[in-house]
């Protein structure tokens, strides 16, 4: 029980007290210090999570705009293409309108998940095949895809060759309007590679001219991705390989 009457402090007594004195306010330092490291870390939380949604809206609201953006090109194609009466003026503008429709197809797809660092790839070209044949009665479109996961800057590009080699089977292959084509996807797991091939059973196109512009943009394309294309002799049709590295 505490006294209450008077006393006097000893040194020793003193010492003590002091001593007290500065383990309280060691403790009361650290105490605030936890409580002030606590604020500052939920503060910070906070504002990287604010910071996190406003970015997701911006890419949302880019992607948006993207969207509308090859929407209103591919209209004034449409358009342009209504007033020429020239049959190759009507087919050159049509192939940019197809080429239009494959980067918008390739960017709702590569979008949809804004934080993916890599695409499932068989879906996208699964869908864009689909989309072709719906346009074209007469033409069947098979696919055999194995499933790969590759960056989206690879899937791109490949979408464009694919949608680049359907056409021009379309363009040259069917003068009937109706046939078959082809794609096929393989991965070697150990090499880390896979053959995209695209085939289809029409009367042919002979042998691939350099100077054409899907020529040219199947191997630039390719080229971007490292891979290679080749054409090689088949009985009936075309049939074209390419190459190309898995980077996932």
């Amino acid at each position: 029980m505490a006294s209450t009457m008077p006393t006097a402090f000893g040194e020793d007594d003193e010492r003590f007290l002091f001593a007290m004195a500065n383990i309280l306010g060691v403790a009361v330092d650290r105490g605030a210090g936890h409580a002030t490291t606590q604020a500052s870390s939920a503060t910070a939380t906070a504002t990287v999570s604010h910071m996190e949604e406003g970015y997701r809206l911006r890419i949302s609201e880019l992607q948006h705009r993207m969207t509308n953006t090859l929407a209103v090109v591919s209209s004034m194609l449409i358009m342009e293409q209504l007033q020429h009466t020239d049959a190759h003026i009507k087919e050159r503008l049509n192939g940019l309108v197809n080429r239009i429709g494959a980067l918008a197809l390739a960017h709702e797809q590569l979008s949809a998940d804004p934080d993916a660092t890599v695409v499932e790839l068989a879906p996208y070209l699964a869908h864009l095949a689909s989309n072709l044949a719906l346009q074209h009665s007469g033409l069947r479109i098979e696919t055999d895809l194995e499933a790969v996961a590759i960056p989206p800057d690879q899937a791109t590009p490949l979408g464009l060759i694919v949608n680049e080699l359907l056409i021009n089977a379309l363009k040259y292959a069917f003068p009937s309007g109706a046939g078959t084509i082809r794609i096929t996807l393989r991965c070697d797991r150990l090499t880390r590679e896979a053959t995209l091939t695209v085939a289809d059973d029409g009367v042919g196109m002979g042998p691939p001219r350099p100077g054409s512009l899907g020529t040219r943009l199947v191997h630039r394309l390719a080229g971007q991705i490292g891979g290679t294309v080749s054409w090689p002799a088949v009985a009936r049709g075309v049939t074209v390989i390419v190459l190309f590295p898995i980077l996932a």
